[in-house]
C-alpha cells in the first residue's frame, strides 16, 4: 500500500484539496515555475517496499541524482542525501527517524 506524503507542484489556478496525511510544496514562486505543473512529483512511503519513493507526475520530467524520470516511468526507492531536481529547484531527501 502506497501513503501520501508530499506533492510538489504550483497552487496558482485551483484550490488544492488536502487528502489525510498528505502536505503539498507549493513552487510556484520559484525560478521557472512555469515548467512546473500543478501536481509534478510525489514522495510517498511504499509500505510494502518498505521505502519513500519518488513519482513523477508532471509532463517535463523530475530529475533525480542527474536522471531524468518521466511520468510512469520506474524510479529507484529514495535514499539519504539523495537530490530531487524541479525546474531550477533543487530539494535534498533526508528521511527523518
Amino acid at each position: 500500500m502506497v501513503q501520501p506524503s508530499l506533492i510538489m507542484g504550483r497552487k496558482t489556478g485551483a484550490t488544492m484539496n488536502a487528502v489525510a496525511g498528505q502536505q503539498f510544496l507549493d513552487l510556484q514562486d520559484c525560478p521557472r515555475a512555469n515548467i512546473i505543473s500543478r501536481q509534478h512529483a510525489a514522495v510517498v512511503y511504499d509500505e510494502q517496499s518498505n521505502a519513500f519513493v519518488l513519482r513523477c507526475l508532471g509532463r517535463n520530467g523530475t530529475i533525480l541524482n542527474g536522471q531524468r524520470y518521466l511520468p510512469n516511468t520506474n524510479i529507484p526507492g529514495l535514499k539519504e542525501g539523495d537530490r530531487i531536481k524541479i525546474g531550477d529547484v533543487e530539494l535534498v531527501f533526508h528521511k527523518q527517524v
